[in-house]
């Protein structure tokens, strides 16, 4: 990667711009149909056929699809198997159902109305009590 680390992020996106650019200039469909392109390390890939995007979307998207790995949030804080960062699957699938089946529908969420209005309760009095430490209300 050498200096490519220095770098805002929008420079990622420039180098894809001009990629763009030739692509303009030259006909892609000489390197068929799809080109991949690697911009300080991160592969990306560019369908050049609306044909073969959309069976790589619908025939075949549950072997394309999936969520990055987050290195920081997922493997060294241990949220790994959190609903947020794990990998599609029966794991996942399952996971969403559980969520749905709590906090899914409005009837569900109701149950927890009363504990809200108490929190909220007990909030605005910490604040009206002492205004000053506002942060160090919000974060109880």
């Amino acid at each position: 990667m050498g200096y490519g680390i220095y770098f805002p992020f929008f420079y990622f996106y420039f180098y894809f711009l001009v990629f763009l650019f030739f692509y303009l200039l030259i006909d892609l469909s000489v390197l068929g149909d799809m080109v991949t392109v690697s911009i300080f390390g991160q592969p990306m890939i560019i369908v050049n056929s609306a044909k073969t995007a959309m069976e790589m979307m619908d025939k075949k998207s549950a072997i394309y699809s999936d969520r990055p790995v987050m290195q920081m949030g997922g493997e060294l804080v241990g949220w790994k198997n959190t609903l947020v960062l794990i990998p599609y699957g029966d794991r996942h699938r399952n996971y969403r159902k559980l969520f749905h089946q709590v906090i899914g529908s409005n009837a569900t969420m109701s149950l927890f109305y009363p504990v809200e209005e108490l929190e909220t309760h007990r909030f605005l009095k910490l604040v009206l009590k002492n205004p000053d430490e506002l942060v160090a209300h919000i974060r109880k």
